[in-house]
């Protein structure tokens, strides 16, 4: 199956690649979920040395720090997979300075980054960045495709489930992959647990031959056991708005979006989730809305309004947000207002 680019094509990106040569310094920039990992793993499977990799989850002004880092290690050319940029285009602008970047992502935009020396390939929502990577970088020298649906199946959770899993091979015209739910589970939970280290995780994905070979149980057994206590906690102590179901909860673990995920799919598809965790220097937030009776990105954009140092993005059924300590009464109050705004 072909992705459909809104921005950006193949042509832009196979001169891209064309112009690599040994003596390129090279970063790959990825989401710090199953999408951004797979993505990173296919890339580097054809780009072979990759001189810094760092895995991202989204904070304000999340590439500033960054910039520093690519400038000490004379990085020339830097591939960034899976982030919505709509709130980066400054940092965009400087990398480029001294650099050429190509962008591959399928999150909501509102500014075409292409130049001449950004290339942005933006697919729709519906194909994960770790389709789109292997369907382009595939054209170059064949990559396992099992790499790809872990991170198709992780992204698209609304989609592909333990029952109909196995149509990610059929919907993208893959190889047999096998069975993939259960390895799913074990990688979501195992990038939680090295969170801030992921490329523990992508140095595994680099090693194994298939996706047998992945063995992660010791990892994942310690953040399900974190879970388990979570949810239980949800039905005794979440707020209810109509269908508005809101949560807040302290870990060391960031468990935010997974838990969102797990109570949208497995028991309430009919309400909107809001999850909110009290993880390092922010609140993270989480929102799932499987039947789409609010878009999730609208939802949250509107709750962060007048909230500074936050940020928000995703797709329609499932998004995210940072907000400062300090402003979670103000989140709320602009949550419901907004929920009440939206609610079909």
């Amino acid at each position: 199956m072909k992705p459909e680019f809104l921005t950006g094509n193949e042509k832009r990106f196979f001169e891209f690649m064309g112009n690599l040569n040994e003596k390129d310094k090279i970063a790959i920039l990825s989401h710090n979920d199953s999408d951004g990992l797979c993505c990173a793993v296919i890339a580097s499977k054809i780009l072979g040395k990759v001189d810094y990799i760092r895995f991202m989850s989204y904070s304000p002004n999340m590439l500033k720090e960054v910039i520093a880092v690519l400038r000490k290690k004379k990085t020339n050319k830097i591939f960034i997979f899976d982030i919505s940029l709509d709130s980066e285009a400054e940092n965009i602008a400087e990398i480029s300075k001294f650099g050429e970047i190509l962008i591959i992502d399928h999150h909501k935009f509102e500014k075409d980054l292409n130049s001449e020396k950004i290339v942005f390939i933006k697919t729709e929502t519906k194909f994960p960045a770790s389709y789109c990577c292997y369907y382009l970088f595939s054209k170059i020298q064949k990559i396992p495709s099992w790499i790809a649906a872990l991170g198709i199946i992780a992204d698209r959770v609304d989609r592909y489930n333990a029952k109909n899993c196995q149509e990610v091979s059929k919907d993208f015209n893959f190889d047999e992959c096998g069975n993939l739910w259960g390895i799913v589970n074990e990688v979501n939970l195992a990038l939680i647990y090295f969170r801030g280290n992921e490329k523990k995780l992508y140095d595994l994905f680099m090693e194994s031959e298939n996706s047998q070979n992945i063995n992660l149980k010791k990892y994942a057994d310690v953040v399900r056991k974190e879970v388990k206590k979570i949810l239980e906690d949800f039905e005794k102590n979440h707020d209810l708005h109509e269908r508005l179901k809101i949560y807040f909860f302290k870990s060391k673990f960031n468990l935010s979006s997974l838990i969102s995920t797990i109570l949208s799919i497995q028991k309430y598809s009919d309400s909107t989730i809001i999850i909110l965790s009290d993880y390092g220097k922010y609140i993270k937030v989480s929102a799932r809305d499987t039947i789409s009776r609010v878009d999730c990105v609208e939802l949250l954009k509107r709750a962060i309004e007048g909230i500074p140092e936050s940020n928000s993005g995703g797709h329609k059924v499932a998004a995210g947000a940072e907000i400062p300590h300090k402003y979670l009464s103000q989140f709320k109050k602009n949550l419901i207002k907004a929920y009440d705004e939206m609610k079909n």
